[in-house]
């Protein structure tokens, strides 16, 4: 009697332990492979689909989860900066830029809305005004001295003063290289893509520069009080710097259109494309080192000495997890596929019992020898029962030992927490095929528990580790018996989820 109990005690304790060796190893490999996708490597060797499928999930879950953080980071900055705007008249320049990921995205956010507020949109308004006032006085001067020294004879002097007035027109364009055979200049567009002027391949003469310049004099009109007014120029200006400062709001808003740079050292900054107002300057950048919490303006990258460009930004980033997604949805299509013809599995299940029940019959009082093999075609059983727990081209028994591979090990567990489901009542079948694979779990844990009671030191797993736990396992439970040693195993079995690294964050005015 005593015996009986102890094997059915001992046969109830290895399967539950079974179990936390298993959730152990599923935890550590799926730990292994969630922290090698977060750190773009990529998914490692010799782990489970079914592992596979929990890592990506973990990084999705995760990127998901970080995607919101940030939305919401940026709100409240966003909210934050409009505040601090309205106090201080809609200047940009008394605002500090946050020093964030999302601080610089919300930055984009609020310039881009301040025109919807009227006191924003009148306050911009005026001090675009006040600027194109200054610009055009500025123009006129330097234009009309390059239209009188053409029409006095003196080229060189007018050569050079309508490069400069090309600097100080409103427009995306200037003048450069002149070449005294052609009496060409060479034109450069200020480019947001390159960040800086880029040459366009054109050239206009000298006469054509000059009557550039007359259309935006001729636009010129005497208003009360003799002050000059030129609605042409005033017109085309603030067209120009409205459109350059939404440009701005709109790159800081979208990380894909800024540049990342890293040093030897793998440090990482962002440097997002800014044109300026001055129409003679080229494109800036604010430069964002969020590691170290400051932002930065600098007129050129190579203001930046030790930073290389690198393809490694966030675009890429989010194709990876846009990658991680697909493979999630491959996993679900392919385990939707697997057994989908029930009726051949209901009828491989029913052979499986009747080959069972004879090699359990057969296998009693036999030799070693004839008891092993007996033994090795039961484990071959076990495999066959579990079938419906296992994707098609996994293989579930290891060919020469006829024991449980990783995957067989999911399987088995499958199996076990269903029938573990069925008996407490938490779950039940709905139709044919739950039905078929209840009856195939009772069937493979029927025959995992004679392999057990035979003696067999198989248990699902063939990690060297999981075999030493098991023997150390035997030892407590013939010292303490069952419930001691599941006590004392319990108390080990403080499997931690390692920390997650932070997710990605995005950003992004100035002008």
């Amino acid at each position: 009697m005593f015996g009986d109990r102890y094997a059915s005690d001992l046969v109830g304790t290895m399967n539950s332990f079974t179990g936390m060796l298993n959730d152990y190893t599923d935890k550590r490999e799926t730990d292994r492979a969630y922290k090698s996708i977060a750190a773009g490597k990529g998914m490692p060797k010799g782990i489970s689909s079914r592992n596979q499928h929990k890592a990506y999930s973990m990084v999705r879950n995760r990127a998901d989860a970080d995607q919101y953080q940030f939305d919401r980071a940026v709100r409240q900055e966003t909210e934050r900066l409009l505040g601090d705007l309205q106090k201080n008249n809609w200047d940009f320049d008394a605002v500090k830029v946050p020093s964030t990921l999302a601080g610089v995205k919300a930055f984009g956010h609020a310039a881009e809305l301040a025109t919807k507020f009227e006191a924003g949109k009148e306050a911009l308004k005026q001090r675009r005004m006040y600027k194109i006032d200054q610009d055009y006085k500025n123009f006129r001067k330097v234009g009309g001295s390059a239209l009188n020294e053409m029409a006095q004879g003196n080229f060189d002097a007018a050569v050079i003063d309508m490069k400069r007035a090309s600097e100080l027109a409103p427009m995306p364009y200037r003048l450069t290289d002149f070449d005294p055979r052609s009496k060409t200049y060479g034109i450069e567009f200020r480019s947001d893509k390159e960040g800086d002027w880029t040459p366009t391949g054109r050239r206009l003469t000298i006469e054509q520069t000059g009557n550039v310049i007359k259309q935006f004099l001729a636009g010129e009109k005497t208003i009360q009080g003799g002050k000059t007014y030129n609605p042409v120029f005033a017109g085309a200006a603030d067209r120009y710097m409205e459109a350059t400062r939404r440009g701005n709001a709109e790159k800081l808003k979208d990380p894909s259109k800024w540049i990342s740079l890293v040093n030897k050292d793998g440090h990482m900054i962002q440097a997002v494309p800014q044109n300026s107002l001055d129409y003679s300057q080229g494109t800036h950048f604010m430069v964002l080192d969020e590691d170290n919490g400051r932002t930065m303006m600098v007129d050129s990258l190579e203001r930046l000495p030790g930073y290389v460009r690198t393809s490694m930004d966030l675009r890429e980033k989010k194709q990876g997890l846009a990658k991680g997604k697909a493979d999630i949805a491959h996993t679900k299509a392919q385990t939707g596929k697997v057994y989908a013809d029930t009726d051949k599995t209901r009828a491989s299940t029913i052979k499986t019992q009747a080959e069972t029940d004879q090699i359990q019959a057969e296998t009693a009082g036999l030799p070693d020898k004839q008891a092993a093999e007996k033994l090795a075609q039961m484990r071959k059983s076990l495999g066959d029962a579990l079938k419906p727990f296992h994707q098609k081209g996994k293989t579930l028994l290891d060919p020469d030992t006829y024991e449980l591979t990783n995957e067989g090990n999911n399987a088995f567990n499958d199996a076990a927490n269903l029938v573990q489901s069925f008996r407490s009542g938490q779950w039940k079948p709905e139709n044919e095929a739950d039905k078929t694979r209840l009856q195939a779990a009772g069937q493979a844990v029927g025959i995992y528990q004679q392999i057990l009671q035979r003696g067999s030191a198989h248990i699902p797993g063939e990690d060297p580790e999981q075999r030493k736990q098991v023997d150390e396992i035997k030892t407590l439970i013939k010292q303490y018996g069952p419930d001691g040693a599941k006590r004392i195993l319990n108390k080990r079995n403080d499997i931690r989820t390692a920390p997650t690294r932070p997710g990605v964050n995005e950003s992004g005015y100035g002008g």
